[in-house]
């Protein structure tokens, strides 16, 4: 007896999970850069209270606060601690929402 062929299954690999929403909101005046991993900007200027962005594009995001007292950087939801990351001047980090620590 001849064994059977070798059958393709169009079973579907399950999507990769999307990353957590990252958001980030402005109480007063600040300057943000923001890139994705491609470099391309995301946010660049200066914005006044009352700005909200959600993340788009593909992370990790590469990020500049100026006035980072002024800003909320939310990722799932959850407030992330920026002043670890003041170097006392501006807030800078790379920030991938899979990942548990920004660097």
């Amino acid at each position: 007896m001849a064994p059977e062929p070798f059958r393709r299954t169009n079973r579907a690999e399950p999507p990769p999970a999307a990353a957590p929403a990252v958001v980030l909101e402005l109480t007063g005046r600040s300057w943000i850069e923001v890139l994705d991993s491609s470099g391309a900007f995301k946010v660049n200027g200066t914005f006044d209270r009352g700005f909200r962005r959600a993340f788009d594009g593909q992370p990790p995001y590469r990020v500049a606060i100026g006035n980072f007292e002024a800003a909320r950087l939310l990722v799932d939801g959850k407030p992330m601690d920026l002043r670890p990351h003041f170097n006392g001047r501006l807030v800078r980090l790379t920030l991938d929402p899979r990942e548990p620590q920004p660097r």
